[in-house]
């Protein structure tokens, strides 16, 4: 396979695609149009993304079945249906992997406190900066902090690169 590209669902997520040596060739928020008062995924620039890097393996997570609130859960499922169509559609090979696998691979998770969480947005950008030590993952020049959605993705490709999937 010639390329890797790791999605991280939502509409705050992120695109990073990685060649077959693991060096990122390109990463991305993930492209969204205005839709009314919303957002959603743009089908075409997700579409135009895919093919300008294939052949290409597509890794991304399954939506999840839990949310903070019903319309972000009903926002994630639409923005997994619009990704999986438009891979589906192009005949792009994909893989699902739950976060929980993905996040195995690059660290271990500690035993925490009682009503402590492990935070692994840190986590993951701690592994991808050692992974990509010059990568910049912040989403624009005016931006300061790291965008979570292009670091997971980054990981989610490393993850299907290493494993060949």
């Amino acid at each position: 396979m010639a390329n890797y590209i790791g999605i991280d669902n939502g509409l705050d997520g992120g695109i990073t695609v990685l060649n077959e040596e693991g060096s990122i060739i390109h990463k991305c928020v993930m492209p969204v149009i205005k839709l009314g008062k919303g957002r959603q995924v743009d089908i075409l620039e997700m579409d135009r993304i895919i093919n300008a890097f294939s052949p290409c393996s597509c890794i991304l997570e399954p939506a999840q079945k839990h949310s903070p609130g019903i319309l972000a859960l009903c926002s994630t499922w639409f923005s997994y249906g619009i990704i999986t169509s438009v891979l589906t559609l192009g005949k792009t090979r994909f893989t699902l992997v739950n976060p929980q696998a993905w996040q195995k691979m690059f660290w271990v998770r500690p035993k925490m406190a009682k009503g402590q969480k492990f935070d692994t947005k840190a986590a993951a950008l701690n592994a991808a900066n050692k992974l990509w030590p010059s990568e910049d993952w912040t989403k624009s020049e005016r931006a300061s902090k790291p965008h979570d959605g292009m670091v997971d993705a980054a990981l989610i490709a490393e993850y299907g690169r290493r494993l060949n999937l």
